[in-house]
Order: structure tokens, then sequence, then C-alpha cells
């Protein structure tokens, strides 16, 4: 009678088929086990791989948008932008600010030339009037996105892609910002536009460095690609239409790290599952997502399964032989197997079951230690990702660290504010603009270090940063710690929401320098417009004194030729006297206003200084009050200067007058002194060059002159007296004389001590010449005088005074007129005597034409205005003699003579 199997079976094969089901259930376990946590540590291991390189790609895209904005905002701040839409339309092209423009558009195009579109500049209504793509230019941008943010806002703005026209395929991401005035007032706005392929260029740069198997795409937010990695040609579709599991999982991103869609990969070599992680854009509506097939990464897991599936295979295979050949050999080596498997299953992977018995056993073993080591490999993998993950961490420390230098060596100064514009973190830079360290800042109020007139706009912009959460730009005024005051810039952007800011991040630039350029270049214009104001006013002088000699020569010739007909007993020769003193009186406000003006001809001839003083003593003595103490301080030696001696005795009596105006209250102490001076260096400001200079000085015990009336002493026509009583044209042809002289006058003050004018006239090595005796008027010959002269009552006059007196007259009323008289006359013409401006042939024409046909023929010119006219016409003392309007008879005949050599 059999004995059953299982009766028949000792203990040992019964412990060594114990041990075989023990080791194999062990080793399924334990290979179940350690796939579900491979393919966990895969899972999770790839979600932050996918969502780390999402994030990559998205500060990409930041960075990028950033940077553009940046570039716009830093572009729209130069004033030549503002400078240019102040402009007329019609006065643009002209400016010199266009080709500043137009450089400015193209330096912003070549920044990335491939992919910008057009770089434009907007008007106030959003009419394009400048940009790189011409054909832009008077194009209505009123309706566009960027524009109206932009003029809306005053902030950069990016806007959404959209294509670049109405029914164009073609699409563009818009930078746009405000274009502010010197008074912070939006006149338009600068707009950048790029293609969207920019955005394609780094999603396919990045989707490059993801590897076989994986892509990225970009999406906004009405769910349309604006990239993708594999399909460029997808830009502009609907991601539903490709896979509602990918855009319902990108429309909930953020709630899971990573979702599985079902793309049809096929024609790009993938499989038909897809795990996606992504992130959002900071600056954008937009979402970046990274797509790779479940089977690129779970290769592992598939692989450890198929090699357990083997191992368990063959412990299967041994597990039967081992039943069937069992023996005494084969139970202690399967026993030893089963310690190693129980080793492993508390944790011990080191453990190796030893290799021993019949070969069978030793397979066993050989797979056992096979299971074992591909589990140690398993984790050794993930040590290695472990520590790939905390190099990571230390170059993000190292980035950290290379940003906080280039903070810290920054000339600019980098600021953390609190609500209450409490100082947080300062950069090393605040001791340049402040003169303390940072540690002495740090903890201190902002707004403790302004000028106390710039606190109430700085609070205003920090209120604006911390409710409002604006961008904010101020120039204020700190104080260091000597004391002086800094100009500085600030931009203030809120970053309370931002780990390890919480508060105002202000950028401070000092911008003392180019703030004290500024001013120093507004009074040289300022200047500029006050000599273009005198210039202007010195032409309207000039001629107003041409025509009004005109008139005062016939009033003057006549009533002395009457006079001079008339005893001296007669009553009417007292009235003719009057009339002549009127005259005289007008003849000097002509003069003034000449001198003024610098259009006075000047007989320049050496003269003592001093002496010209002393000359007119006795006519500055009568003139003043007895109240009046007046002193000359005049030095024995001469002191030189080539002038004109009536326009220098005009300017003594001018200043004297002036004086004596201001102590008429109640009378004083007037000194006339004349000195030496010598200057080492050029004087920019009085346009004075190194050298000698001879001094008169008027100085008065008045009441001085205030700083409002010094400003303006030397303006025509202004006056502090009573309506009537005043030209305002005595200082300012004082000053009119001594710029003629190549001269400078200077004023000194004190309120309530009086004031001190100074005039400077460059002296000269020359001598002074003798004192020549006037001839007295000879009568003519019956030399032939051919006069040309405008004017028919000056023509008149002469022609008789010339007769009266001997000569032969040819009149004529112009150039062209005297010019036919020559032809037609067939005697010899001794003198012409010629006016200088006249119409259709000038005096000086006239001369030249004339000195052909009669060879040696004396000219003398007359003139009431003897400026400009006389260019070209050679000295008063050489060989053109002229005669000034208005004139005598005596000093036309004394110019006759003088050419004729008599």
């Amino acid at each position: 009678m059999k004995l059953p199997f299982k009766s028949r079976m000792g203990i040992r094969g019964r412990l060594i088929i114990l041990a075989l089901g023990i080791s194999l259930g062990a080793l399924i376990v334990l290979t179940l086990i350690q796939a579900h946590v491979t393919q966990q540590a895969l899972v999770e291991r790839e979600a932050r791989l996918l969502t780390s390189a999402a994030k990559l790609t998205a500060n990409s895209i930041d960075d990028f948008i950033a940077e553009s904005l940046d570039s716009v905002r830093s572009d729209a701040q130069d004033p030549a932008l503002a400078r240019f839409l102040a402009l007329p339309a019609d006065a643009r092209r002209e400016s010199s600010d266009q080709t500043e423009l137009e450089a400015l558009l193209e330096r912003g195009v070549l920044r990335d030339a491939l992919f910008i579109a057009s770089y434009g500049l907007l008007d106030a209504e959003g009419r394009n009037v400048a940009d790189s793509n011409r054909p832009n230019v008077g194009s209505d941008e009123s309706g566009a996105e960027s524009f109206r943010a932009a003029i809306r806002d005053g902030l950069p703005h990016v806007s959404t892609v959209a294509p670049i026209s109405p029914g164009s395929r073609r699409l563009v991401l818009t930078f746009s910002t405000a274009v502010r005035d010197a008074a912070s007032q939006t006149v338009g706005v600068l707009r950048l536009r790029f293609y969207a392929q920019c955005l394609q260029r780094t999603i396919a740069r990045d989707t490059a460095l993801l590897g076989p198997g994986a892509f990225l795409v970009l999406v906004d937010q009405g769910g349309r690609y604006l990239a993708h990695g594999l399909e460029p040609r997808a830009v502009g579709r609907t991601v539903a239409l490709d896979s509602p599991e990918l855009a319902r999982g990108l429309s909930e991103l953020g709630s899971a790290p990573m979702f599985t869609t079902h793309l049809d990969l096929s024609a790009h070599g993938g499989g038909g599952e897809q795990k996606v992680a992504g992130t959002k854009i900071q600056r954008q509506t937009w979402r970046v997502a990274v797509v790779r097939g479940s089977a690129a990464f779970m290769a592992p897991v598939y692989e450890q399964l198929r090699s357990a599936g083997l191992v368990a295979l063959g412990v299967a295979v041994i597990a039967i032989l081992a039943a069937v050949f069992f023996g005494t050999r084969v139970a202690a080596p399967i026993l030893r197997l089963t310690e190693s498997a129980e080793r492993v299953a508390r944790g011990d992977l080191e453990a190796h079951a030893k290799i021993s018995g019949p070969r069978e056993v030793q397979a066993l073993a050989r797979a056992f230690n096979t299971m074992t080591g591909q589990v140690r490999e398993t984790l050794e993998g993930l040590l290695v990702e472990i520590s790939d993950r905390t190099r990571a961490e230390g170059a993000a420390r190292e980035s950290e660290e290379r940003v906080r230098a280039f903070i810290e060596n920054a000339l600019d100064v980098i600021l953390v504010l609190d609500g209450d514009g409490k100082i947080m973190y300062a950069s090393p830079s605040i001791e340049r603009l402040l003169g303390h360290p940072p540690s002495w800042v740090i903890g201190s109020n902002w707004l403790e270090w302004l000028v106390p007139a710039d606190l109430a706009a700085a609070r205003e912009r920090l209120a604006e940063a911390v409710n409002d959460g604006k961008l904010v730009f101020e120039q204020l005024r700190v104080v260091h710690k000597d004391g002086q005051q800094r100009y500085v810039e600030l931009v203030g952007r809120p970053a309370f929401d931002v780990r390890g800011v919480g508060g105002v991040i202000v950028n401070v630039r000092d911008v003392s320098d180019r703030v004290r350029a500024e001013s120093e270049r507004a009074e040289l214009e300022e200047r500029l417009t006050q000599a273009r104001k005198m210039e202007a006013i010195g032409h309207l002088a000039g001629g107003v004194a041409h025509d009004f000699n005109n008139l005062l020569t016939p009033i003057i010739g006549y009533t002395e030729l009457v006079r001079a007909s008339l005893p001296t007993s007669d009553p009417i020769y007292t009235d003719l006297a009057v009339v002549l003193e009127a005259a005289e009186g007008a003849r000097q406000l002509v003069r003034q206003l000449l001198a003024f003006g610098r259009k006075q001809a000047l007989e320049v001839r050496p003269l003592d200084l001093g002496e010209q003083v002393r000359r007119i003593e006795k006519i500055l003595r009568a003139m003043i009050p007895e109240s009046i103490e007046l002193v000359l301080e005049l030095p024995p030696e001469q002191i030189v200067i080539r002038a004109d001696a009536s326009q220098l005795q005009q300017v003594v009596l001018n200043l004297v007058v002036n004086a004596q105006d201001a102590m008429s209250s109640g009378g004083g102490r007037l000194v006339v002194s004349v000195s030496r001076a010598e200057r080492a260096e050029p004087d920019a400001e009085l346009e004075l060059a190194a050298g000698p200079y001879g001094v008169l000085s008027v100085a008065d015990s008045g009441q001085g002159i205030d700083e409002h009336t010094r400003a303006r002493l030397f303006e025509p026509f202004f006056t502090t007296k009573e309506r009537g009583k005043g030209t305002g044209l005595g200082l300012a042809t004082v000053y009119g004389i001594v710029k003629q002289h190549h001269g400078a006058v200077t004023v000194t003050s004190t309120q309530g001590v009086g004031a001190t004018f100074r005039v400077y006239f460059p002296r000269s090595g020359d001598a002074v010449p003798a004192t020549r005796s006037v001839p007295p008027s000879l009568p003519g010959h019956g030399e032939t005088v051919l006069v040309a002269e405008d004017d028919p009552s000056v023509r008149a006059l002469v022609k008789s005074v010339l007769e009266r007196n001997g000569y032969r007259v040819l009149a004529a009323e112009d150039g062209q007129a005297a010019l036919d008289l020559a032809h037609q006359e067939r005697g010899r013409i001794d003198l012409l005597l010629s006016d200088v401006i006249m119409p259709r042939m000038n005096g000086r024409d006239l001369r030249d034409v004339l000195s052909v046909l009669y060879p040696g023929l004396r000219v003398v010119f007359m003139s009431g205005y003897t400026g400009d006219a006389l260019t070209g016409l050679g000295g008063l003392d050489g060989d053109v003699l002229l005669v000034p309007k208005p004139f005598t008879p005596d000093v036309l005949l004394e110019g006759v003579q003088k050419a004729l050599g008599r």
C-alpha cells in the first residue's frame, strides 16, 4: 500500500518546499513593491523635471518681456522724443531731433532685427509720426490695445498676441509705453512690435534641449497655441481641437503637479499616452507646458517587471525540479537562500545568497542575487538624482550671490522701503550719495534724508506705489553728510508679494551733474536770447535814426542858411536859434539811438581818458545841483585809449546823470575817477580779452540798486523814473557805445550805500595827436559836383548850399540817374557827392562805375546810417570821406573842400 505523496516526504523535503515557497513569494512581493516604489519615484521625478523645464522656459519668456519693456521704457525717456512730438507736423522733418529719433528707432530694431516687425512713435492722437518700417508712418493706431493702454495707464504695457493687420495671418506681440515731456505730461506712445515667431524660437530651442519624446507648447488665455515645439504650423490653432484633455488640463494648471493626455504623436515617433506638467507666465496670462511620452520615463519599471518575471519563472522551474530531485544536499542551500531572502525583506540589500549545492539551487541563488543587485542599482539611481538636485540648489545659491554682487557694486543706489518709508535695505553705494554707510542708514526713514521742500512729492509717490501698486518716478533732492544738496532720480516698483523683499524696490540715481549742466545751459540760452533781443532792437533803432537824420538835415541846413542871412538883432534870428537848439537835441537823440544799436560810425583816434573827462568838467558841474558834491580823481599820467571823443563824453554824461538821479532826494557825493587795470585772464562773461585796460568809474552815495533792477539795467526803454521823466535809453546807450569800443561795463551796488559803474576800455600804445584848428570855409571856383541823393529835401538843400558857394551842381534822385547825367556831361566832373543807400543803384556801385569813366574822381559820401551800410567802403580816415547826417552847411562845405584838396 502506497502512502500519500505528502506522507512520503520527509521533514527536510517539506522544509525545502516551504523555503522555495517563501523565496518565491518574497521575490514576487518584493518585486511588486519595488516596482510600485520605483514607479512612484519616477512619476514624482518626472513631474519635478517637467515643471522645472516649464518654469525655465516661462522665466525665459518673462525675461524677454521684461527686457523688451525696459528697453521701450528706457528709450521713451529720451528727451528727443518729447521735443519731436512738441513740434508742429510741418517742422518735424527739419528738426535736429529727427536724426536722433531715427537713430534711436534703428538701434531698437537692431536688438533683434530678425523678429522685430517695427519700432514706432505715436503722437497723443495715435497717429504714427516715426517708424523703422516707413510705410507705417502716418497710419492711425489709436484703436490699438497697445496705444490705449499706454495712454490710459501711463505705464509700460505688453499686449496680447494679435494679427499685424486685419485679416493677416502674421501674429505680432506689441510692447508700448507713454512718452512724457519735461512736465511729466503724456505726449505720445513709443511702441515695439515683435513677430510672434520670437516666442516659437524660445519654445523650439528649449524643446531641443529636452531630448527625444518631449516637447514644449505655449498657450494664451484664449486657448490658442502661441508656439509649438513639434508643429510650428499649429500656432494660432485652438488647443481643444487637438486634445480636449490637454485644453482642460492647462485650464486647471496648478491643482495637480502633472496630468495625463492622449495625443496622436505617431508622426513624430511617440506613443499614445503622455504626461504633461506646466506653469503660468508671470507677466501674461499664458501657460507653458511640457509634454512627454509616458513610455520614455516608465521604461525602467517595465524592464524591472520583465526581469522579475524571468526570475519568477526561473524560481518556479527550480521549485519543480527541487520537488522532483529533492535531497539532503538541496535542503541546506535552500535554507540559506531563505535566510538571505528574509534579510533582504528586512531591508538589508547587501545580503547575498551563497552559491552552493546542486546547479538548480545555485541558479536560484544567482537569480536572487541578480534581483537584489537590480534593486540596489535603482536605489543608487535615486541617490544620484538627489545629488543632482543638491548641485542645482548650489547653482541657485551661486546665482543669488552673483545678483547680490551686481547690486552691491552698482553705481545706482538700491533701496527697499516699507509702506511708511522705513529703509529695510540699502546697497553700499548709499555711502557715496549720503556720506553714511548702509548700516547707518538702514532702519531710518527715507523721508528724513530729503530736502523739506520735496517731502510732499515724495510722500505722494510712496503712497501711489504702496496703495495703488504703481511704478513711480520722481526727481528729488537729498542732503549729503557735508550739507550739500544732491539731485536724484528715483524709480520705485512695489514688490510686497515677492519673497524676501516685502516692500517697495527703489532705484536711486545721482543726477546732480546733469541738473547742474542743464541749469548752466538754460542760463546761457537766456543770455543768448537777451543778446538777440538787443541786436533786434538795435537794428530797429538804426533804421529809425537813418530816416530821422534825413528829416533833420534840411531842417538844420535851411535854418542855418536863413539865420546867416539875418542880422543878429532881428527877433527871427533868436527864434531860429531856438529851432537849431531843438534840432540839435533831436540830433543828440539820434546819436543815442545809433550808439545804443552800435550803428554809429565812430571817428576813433587815440585819446587821453583823463583829459576827456577833464574837458567836460564844467559841463558836469553845471548840470548837477549844489546838494551833490562832485569829485574828480584823475591821474597825472596819460591813460591812452582809442575812442570817439563825442561818444566817450556821452558815456560820462549819461553815467553822471544816472548817478545824479539816484541822489536827487537828499544830495550826496559823486566821484568820477580814471585808473589803470590789468587782466591776466580772459573774462567770458564780460567778453573781455586779457590785457591792459583804462577804467572809468562813476560812484554815487544814493540808495543803491536792487537785484531785480540790476538784472534789467541796460535794457532799452527800461526806467525806474516816473512816466514822462525818462526815456530808458541812457544806460542802454552807454552799453551800446562801450560794446562798440570793444569794452565792458559792470555795476556793483549795496542797498542804502550807493552804486559804482566801472567802464573798461582797451588801452592803446599810440600817442595822442595834437589838436588841429579848423580852417574857414572857402568859396568854390566853378568845380562840377555830381550830387546823388534820393531824399528831395536833402538834395535841394545840398544843391542850394553848393551853388551859393560857387560850385556847379548836377543833381540826381538816385545812383542810376546820376550815372545817366555823367554820361550826358561833356565836361569834367570834379567831385561825386552821394548818399550811401539809394534805390536802383547805391553809392558804392555808383562810385565804382564813375571811377572808370573819370579816373581820379574825388568822392564824398553822405549817410544818416553809417554802420553796416559802409561795409566795403574803407575806413573813415582813408580814401573815403563821410559827411554824417544831419549836417550844417559849414560841415558840408568843409567835407567838399577837404575832398578837393583845398
